[in-house]
């Protein structure tokens, strides 16, 4: 079943980290505490690295986006959120994992 969106909340230092990932418009959206703080199209560009200051605090939100899905969360050195959206990461890995088992099946079928 297609989903358009793909959000998880996270509790971090008593602040509500709320990711959101619009497949239609491949809109990635991050909101801490109910404020935007990042937004960005993955549509031509499959890696993001942003940098925002929240609470007078560097943070640093990787995106890779291109066949296997991987989001992380980090505030310099220390990785705070490690995936930050858990459930279009397994999705990834079963539309690869189908793509190889299709692509085995035709090649020693």
């Amino acid at each position: 079943m297609f989903k358009r969106y793909h959000k998880q909340l996270h509790y971090v230092e008593q602040n509500e980290v709320l990711v959101s990932f619009d497949r239609l418009k491949g809109l990635l959206q991050l909101f801490i505490n109910g404020q935007l703080v990042v937004e960005r199209q993955l549509w031509f560009t499959p890696y993001v690295r942003a940098t925002f200051c929240y609470q007078e605090r560097q943070y640093q939100l990787k995106v890779l986006a291109f066949m296997l899905w991987r989001s992380e969360l980090s505030d310099g050195q220390d990785t705070i959120i490690k995936e930050l959206l858990p459930s279009r990461r397994r999705q990834s890995i079963g539309h690869l994992v189908t793509f190889y088992l299709l692509r085995m099946a035709k090649i020693f079928g």
